[in-house]
C-alpha cells in the first residue's frame, strides 16, 4: 500500500501528522498532568524532533519540489516527444510487416501469434523494405534492418538516461529491457547459425520487443 504512494504525498502526510501532533501538544496536552514519569521531557523532545521534521519538509518543498516542478515544465514536453519516438519505430515495423502480407496496419492490438503469422514467409537473409527517413536507409538483410532500430533505441535511450531522475520506474524498466533485448540476443544467435533463417521462429521475442517500444511510447511524464 505504502509503495504505491509517491514521495511527495508521503512527505505531506509526515508533515501534516507532525503539525497536528505539535498543535495538539501545545494547545491540549501541555496542560495535563504527567501520566508517567518524565512524560513532559519526552514530549518536549518529541516536539523538538517533529519541529525539525517540519523544517525539513519546508526545505524539501522549496529546494526540491518547486525546483523539480520548474524543471518539469521545461523538460517534460521534450522528454515526452522522445518517448513517442519508440512508438513511431514500432508502428513503422508493423506497417511494413502488414504491407509484405498485402494488408494495411490499422493500429490494432497484436499478439505474439499475429507477429509469427506476419513473419511466416520472411527470410532473414532476404532484402527488407527501405526505411524512409532523412536520409533513407536500405538494409541488405533483415539483420541490418533491425540493427538500424536497435541503434536508434540505444541513442534515444542514452538521451533519456541523461534525465534519469525524472523518469518513472516503469520507463526505466522498459529502457533497460531494450539495451539488450531477448529479440536482439536471438537475432545474434540466428546470425551465427546459417540453418536458422526464418523470422517467424523469433515471433515471441520479436513481439516482446515491439511491446516494449509501445509501452515506452505510451508513458507520459507529468
Amino acid at each position: 500500500m505504502l509503495s504505491k504512494i509517491n514521495i511527495n504525498t508521503r512527505i505531506i502526510i509526515i508533515c501534516l501528522t507532525s503539525l497536528i501532533w505539535i498543535f495538539l501538544y501545545k494547545l491540549v496536552l501541555i496542560d495535563l498532568d504527567e501520566i508517567f514519569p518524565k512524560a513532559r521531557e519526552i514530549a518536549e523532545l518529541t516536539f523538538g524532533l517533529l519541529s525539525s521534521v517540519i523544517a525539513s519538509c519546508i526545505f524539501y518543498y522549496i529546494v526540491v519540489y518547486l525546483e523539480r516542478k520548474r524543471m518539469s515544465k521545461i523538460l517534460f514536453p521534450s522528454l515526452n516527444k522522445r518517448l513517442k519516438v519508440f512508438g513511431i519505430e514500432a508502428h513503422m515495423i508493423k506497417s511494413e510487416l502488414f504491407k509484405l502480407n498485402n494488408k494495411q496496419y490499422k493500429n490494432e492490438k497484436l499478439l505474439a501469434g499475429d507477429i509469427m503469422n506476419l513473419c511466416h514467409k520472411i527470410k532473414l537473409s532476404s532484402i527488407p523494405p527501405e526505411i524512409f527517413g532523412n536520409p533513407s536507409y536500405q538494409a541488405s538483410n533483415w539483420y541490418e534492418y533491425f540493427e538500424y532500430f536497435f541503434q536508434s533505441d540505444k541513442f534515444h535511450s542514452s538521451q533519456l538516461y541523461n534525465y534519469i531522475n525524472y523518469l518513472t520506474p516503469d520507463i526505466l524498466k522498459e529502457l533497460d529491457n531494450l539495451q539488450l533485448s531477448h529479440f536482439q540476443s536471438a537475432l545474434h544467435h540466428y546470425k551465427s547459425n546459417p540453418n536458422l533463417n526464418d523470422l517467424s521462429g523469433l515471433g515471441g521475442p520479436f513481439w516482446l520487443y515491439l511491446e516494449s517500444l509501445e509501452k515506452i511510447s505510451k508513458a507520459e511524464l507529468k
